[in-house]
């Protein structure tokens, strides 16, 4: 085996490491308690938030607030989804 190629495996074995580090890290920042209490709480909004709105009627401007609250909760299941 040359100089070049063991170089070379080393390189790639480094980086399959560092890979295998940081999906354990994610793993663990997932798990969590406090990102697992977050993410309970955006499920329970997003389940109920709707017709809780519904209920309290408030005037159309403030439907915004009901979109951005959805929209924040749906970034962050998504991004859940994506990281496992």
């Amino acid at each position: 085996m040359t100089a070049e190629n063991q170089i070379i495996k080393s390189a790639s074995h480094y980086k399959f490491a560092n890979q295998k580090r940081f999906r354990y890290r994610l793993s663990n920042f997932i798990d969590y308690w406090l990102v697992q209490a977050f993410l309970a709480i955006a499920l329970a909004a997003t389940l109920f938030l709707p017709d809780i709105w519904i209920i309290l009627n408030p005037s159309n401007e403030f439907d915004i607030l009901l979109n951005g609250f959805l929209l924040v909760f749906f970034v962050a299941f998504s991004c859940e989804i994506i990281v496992t």
